[in-house]
């Protein structure tokens, strides 16, 4: 009997709350959609593992988790991550996979949320659909950002946003362009008084909490407050949306063959 597992690959989060709402939920459609196939849980953090770990919760990496897979008589392992883009962890986790390549009957990596400018399209119609907000309001989507050059799928949504008449829509990042000043500015020049700002991640973790909803002068709250513009938060990853799951269980049954 050929064993199967997916393993699901996420940067991992220490709040038990968000772990349950995204990662779990995500996990467990995979169990629903996937029969047949065995679910197993990787974090790319070490951060995080450790402090899990400290908790008495005990979550592989990516390694460990491959390794486990072998060692249990798995013919058959995918790997799908929570990526949002392909950017500088999705290579790592590619190239940890490789090592794998001749050891399993078959290993093959799941695609990110974005893997197209269709992916975008889809996105931009389901948030400003799914996301409430008030009249006169701006929506403000804070992403994660990277140095790779997959950052420009930032830049991309923003303009597809832009393009669909989602007026109120912008997306910055907190580690690359366009950072929080240059949204701060946009939003401003666009005459609102008002944002609701909102994580572009799968899991609404750290970042989420103090970078943008903290009470210190750089969260993005506080320095749009400054910027005197009324802001407001909510605290929802990605992964909490079931049609943002349905992209990536597409990308699994069309990249992964499953």
């Amino acid at each position: 009997m050929n064993k199967k597992i997916i393993i699901v690959v996420s940067f991992g989060t220490s709040y038990s709350d968000t772990r349950k709402k995204s990662i779990e939920n995500f996990e467990d459609k995979i169990e629903r959609d996937f029969k047949g196939f065995d679910v197993c849980r990787a974090f790319t953090s070490g951060t995080i593992i450790n402090k899990l770990r400290n908790e008495n919760i005990n979550i592989f990496n990516v390694k460990e988790a491959l390794n486990f897979a072998l060692n249990s008589g798995y013919g058959e392992c995918y790997v799908q991550p929570t990526h949002v883009i392909s950017g500088i962890e999705y290579e790592k986790l590619c190239d940890d996979c490789k090592f794998y390549i001749e050891k399993f009957k078959k290993i093959s990596v799941g695609k990110p949320l974005i893997a197209s400018t269709e992916d975008c399209c889809k996105i931009a119609d389901m948030l400003s659909s799914k996301i409430k907000y008030n009249a006169g309001e701006a929506v403000v989507l804070m992403g994660h950002g990277t140095k790779h050059i997959m950052n420009i799928v930032y830049p991309a949504l923003a303009y597809i946003f832009e393009q669909k008449k989602y007026s109120n829509f912008f997306v910055g990042t907190v580690e690359a362009y366009p950072g929080i000043d240059e949204v701060i500015e946009i939003v401003k020049e666009r005459g609102f008084k008002k944002v609701l700002l909102t994580p572009f991640m799968f899991v609404a973790g750290d970042h989420a909490r103090n970078d943008m909803a903290g009470e210190g002068p750089d969260s993005w709250k506080n320095k749009f407050e400054n910027a005197g513009i009324s802001a407001r938060t909510l605290i929802k990853g990605l992964g909490e949306y079931e049609e943002i799951t349905d992209i990536y269980v597409e990308h699994m049954k069309k990249y992964l063959g499953i």
